[in-house]
């Protein structure tokens, strides 16, 4: 389920049952480490080779004598699936229904940090599925909620602190996917992977961030007229099957500046009605999700 090197040559790997297996060769070879339970594990995390944890549904279990002996903590929560520290003593716990935890004595007790559950909004939920902090102060958390809506669909969360988890902040992502990990190398640059092998980078920060790779279908026929245009376009578009439908109007930098159309509709054709007046000159991009298949396409407001 996950796997966490501190050192090139030592790691850790977790998973059902309760298995927790390590390597001092690298991954030639690895060999169990009972640590006492069956539970389902999710997470593992070493910030040396001494001091490491690892998490099931609604327990932290912590090593301080690199993984001899493990002893088991209560978070006060459930739907546990990232933790990171930055020391032995200072860490986070991102879980379902978008909830952070914060500790600052290694996991032995939690403070509720972050909680922004949307359940009138999407009603069948996951959560945060990944925490990343560069230091003390700038974290990352990244993961998904459930519309409720036929057949499914997500909504990507992607949330950003600055002072150690005291505020966060929700991001703006160009992408209707699921967020299943964030990783930084430095304060400016960063990743984020999810559903369909999508993958978005920035460079700068968290402020743009760029698509990579996505996997998905072109959805054929859209059109957009009058292009240029000052007030009214029209965009057609002819749906396969049923499926859930989404279109959203971005700025250049890739902010969501418009959500124009976000419902489920049968297999037909279809006219939306874009009215751009009041808009800046300039060029903004369009893009419509329509189950698996995807359309992108710019726009130009004289």
């Amino acid at each position: 389920e996950a796997i966490h090197f501190p050192h090139q040559s030592t790691g850790w790997a977790v998973g059902d049952e309760g298995l927790v297996l390590k390597t001092t060769d690298g991954g030639e070879s690895w060999y169990v480490k009972d640590i006492g339970t069956q539970n389902y594990l999710v997470d593992v995390y070493f910030t040396d080779m001494l001091h490491g944890w690892t998490i099931s549904d609604d327990t932290v279990y912590r090593t301080t004598n690199g993984g001899v002996t493990w002893i088991p903590h209560s978070a006060d929560a459930y739907g546990h699936m990232s933790i990171y520290f930055i020391d032995e003593m200072e860490g986070w716990l991102a879980c379902w229904y978008s909830r952070i935890y914060h500790t600052t004595d290694g996991g032995q007790s939690w403070e509720l940090q972050y909680s922004d559950w949307k359940a009138e909004k999407f009603p069948y939920t996951f959560g945060l599925t990944d925490i990343f902090f560069i230091d003390s102060l700038n974290g990352w958390a990244a993961g998904y909620e459930g519309s409720g809506v036929p057949p499914g669909g997500t909504h990507p969360i992607l949330v950003h602190t600055s002072n150690g988890g005291e505020d966060w902040e929700e991001v703006d992502i160009l992408t209707d996917y699921s967020l299943r990990a964030v990783c930084f190398s430095d304060i400016n640059h960063g990743w984020v992977c999810g559903g369909s092998g999508s993958i978005l980078h920035t460079d700068n920060g968290g402020l743009v961030w760029e698509e990579e790779h996505q996997y998905e279908l072109q959805l054929p026929g859209v059109k957009i007229y009058p292009n240029p245009t000052s007030e009214l376009s029209v965009i057609d578009y002819k749906l396969p099957m049923d499926c859930r439908v989404r279109l959203n109007l971005y700025d250049p930098t890739g902010k969501v500046i418009k959500k124009l159309r976000d419902e489920f509709q049968f297999r037909g054709e279809y006219q939306l009605r874009m009215d751009l007046s009041g808009f800046p000159s300039g060029v903004y991009l369009f893009r419509l999700i329509a189950g698996n298949q995807a359309s992108t396409g710019k726009v130009v407001v004289r």
